[in-house]
């Protein structure tokens, strides 16, 4: 193995290490540490040229998207706000829930592993700012909010990703169950 080939694997491993570190402190005490970009198809076409002597400028292309991207919503001290606003018994906390669920971030969609058909339309998936849950099949019962609420699944998604109708049903989850329904709940303090 060349010496360029052990300080890439080094340097590599030391980077993975520091973003993992960062992720834990960022997901379990709910703050910013740091904002990262990294690029490693870029980092590695730079060596390679710097190594046969050739300019890194003018690196581009589909590979060269960032893995890591850690910046915060661009409106996430409103957001904050809000979120404040709707929970005053337990702001802090409720914060960091959604912070752990969604970055801030209200136009996440995520559970897509969960999916499933269901009378023509897909359930599953988590959306917005708390994860809502579209539905669920769990044991074999299936449930619904959007049929529960007498709407379709794409008004029901399309509602959840406004930051205001998303908290306000965090807000009705919470009444009824408690923090439970989130999984990041079990994860803070």
């Amino acid at each position: 193995m060349r010496k360029i080939d052990v300080v890439r694997e080094y340097v590599y491993k030391l980077i993975l290490a520091v973003l993992i570190v960062v992720l834990i402190f960022d997901v379990f005490c709910g703050k910013r540490v740091v904002e990262i970009s990294i690029n490693p198809s870029v980092a590695m076409a730079s060596l390679d040229s710097e190594e046969a002597g050739a300019s890194s400028e003018g690196v581009s292309g589909e590979n060269n998207q960032p893995v890591v991207d850690l910046k915060p919503s661009a409106s996430s001290p409103d957001i904050e706000m809000l979120i404040r606003e709707a929970f005053p018994e337990e702001p802090d906390k409720a914060v960091k829930i959604a912070r752990c669920e969604s970055q801030l971030s209200a136009d996440r969609i995520g559970d897509n592993h969960l999916t499933f058909q269901h009378n023509g339309e897909m359930l599953g998936h988590s959306i917005g700012l708390f994860q809502i849950r579209t539905g669920g099949n769990e044991g074999g019962k299936v449930w619904s909010r959007p049929a529960k609420l007498g709407i379709s699944v794409e008004q029901f998604v399309s509602d959840m990703l406004d930051p205001h109708k998303n908290i306000s049903y965090a807000r009705d989850i919470y009444d009824r169950v408690g923090w439970s329904a989130w999984t990041c709940a079990a994860l803070i303090r």
